[in-house]
Parts: C-alpha cells; structure tokens; sequence
C-alpha cells in the first residue's frame, strides 16, 4: 500500500492569509461609505446619508455582509424620512456596532 501524500502545510497557510487579507480589505473598504454617513449626518445632510446607505447596503450584500446590508438598509430608509433624524441617528449608531462585530469576527 502506498502512503497517503500529505497536503502542503505551508502552502494552505499561505492561501489562508491570502484569503484573510482579502477579507480585511473588504471591511476596510466597507468603512470608507460609513464614514461619510457620519460626517453627513454630523451635518444635517440627511440625502447624503440616505444615499450612502443605499450605497453600503448594495456593496455589503454583494460582498457577503448580510448583517451590514440591513443596517444599511435601515440607515437609507430612516435618513430618507422628513423629520426623522433621531430615528435615522439611532440606526446609525446600530449599523456601527455591526459594522465593528463583522470586523471583530473576520480578523
């Protein structure tokens, strides 16, 4: 009988930081929109907000962050509302604490 050929240690380590890197790199591009949200919503542009939400929302979806994409969602429908910052505020703050789970979670 012939020995069973091991799989290259190495070689899978090298493809799961591979795969890890791109992981990160993809939170970290999420992060740029929301941002933005912040800064928009700091000043009252909550079309901006709204915009970038539906922005994030369609980015996180297509690149697996289901959790990210509802937040999002959230953000856009309640910035889009007259007269609804607060709600719009509180949305935020919780698609932040999404946002840092997932990261927490794929690092």
């Amino acid at each position: 009988m012939k020995p069973k050929k091991l799989p290259n240690i190495g070689a899978m380590a090298a493809q799961m930081a591979a795969n890890q890197s791109r992981i990160a790199t993809a939170i970290d591009r999420l992060l740029a929109p929301l941002d933005s949200m912040v800064d928009a919503s700091a000043i009252g542009d909550w079309e901006t907000v709204a915009a970038l939400g539906r922005q994030l929302a369609r980015d996180s979806r297509h690149a697996g962050y289901r959790g990210i994409s509802a937040g999002a969602q959230s953000v856009a429908r309640e910035a889009a509302q007259p007269n609804n910052q607060r709600r719009a505020k509180q949305t935020l703050v919780r698609l932040i604490g999404t946002y840092g789970r997932t990261a927490q979670r794929e690092s």
